[in-house]
């Protein structure tokens, strides 16, 4: 079963999406190489302007598991900053390494002044490096249309995503790194983010504080506000 989430709240996309997984996911081994077992489903997850103004604001859900650092995170996303050069030596891959050439390209040349333009997509995949290897990226590509009056859809493809511990994280640090990189620069906005994840997971590990999980009430949103 597809899990759909259509969301206006950043803490809510997360809790809904960790909760469903928790209830309607499969068990099965994370891959080939780890003794861990996640509970596994594939997800949809449409985030409308208010969650991406939650994401703009750091807004994390009170039991999520990563509180402190998400600054250094972000600044891995910042192709000027020590902290992007330093891991872009340090890991296999990044994603600001595999984008920040298209990225620049797609900038420098306009391309997504054009409105409905359906070419405008940055890949992080490389098969010939990528196919087989145990450390190859989890998101695939990022693709933008520009749907009229300055506004931007986005669309993420992720073939591994980790939703209960990564997901607030990467989501944060992957719009302010598009917002500062593309958008403002061509004075254009995010207001719709839609993310199709082919396994969306929990790891074995994470499981019994992934079920203490619950979407916020309203009166809780309200007072985050």
């Amino acid at each position: 079963m597809t899990i759909v989430v259509d969301a206006s709240s950043f803490p809510n996309a997360w809790a809904t999406t960790v909760k469903r997984l928790m209830e309607h996911g499969t068990n099965q081994p994370a891959d080939d190489t780890r003794k861990v077992m996640i509970r596994n489903d594939d997800a949809i997850i449409n985030m409308d302007y208010q969650c991406i103004m939650d994401i703009s604001k750091h807004r994390l859900h009170p039991l999520t598991p990563l509180v402190d650092g998400i600054e250094e995170y972000i600044a891995q996303f910042d192709p000027a900053s020590e902290q992007a050069h330093k891991s872009i030596l340090e890991q296999p891959y990044t994603y600001l390494e595999r984008t920040w050439k298209q990225i620049k390209f797609i900038r420098n040349n306009h391309l997504l002044q054009k409105p409905f333009n359906k070419r405008i997509r940055a890949i992080t995949w490389r098969p010939f490096e990528d196919l087989g290897e145990v450390d190859s990226p989890c998101m695939q590509s990022m693709s933008f249309r520009n749907i009229g009056d300055g506004r931007v859809h986005m669309f993420t493809t992720w073939r591994s995503h980790d939703m209960y511990g990564a997901w607030q994280w990467n989501n944060i640090a992957i719009y302010e790194y598009v917002n500062k990189e593309l958008l403002e620069p061509e004075g254009l906005r995010l207001t719709k983010w839609t993310e199709y994840n082919e396994s969306a997971h929990i790891y074995d590990y994470d499981w019994a504080a992934a079920k203490l999980v619950l979407p916020l009430p309203e009166i809780a949103l309200h007072m985050m506000y």
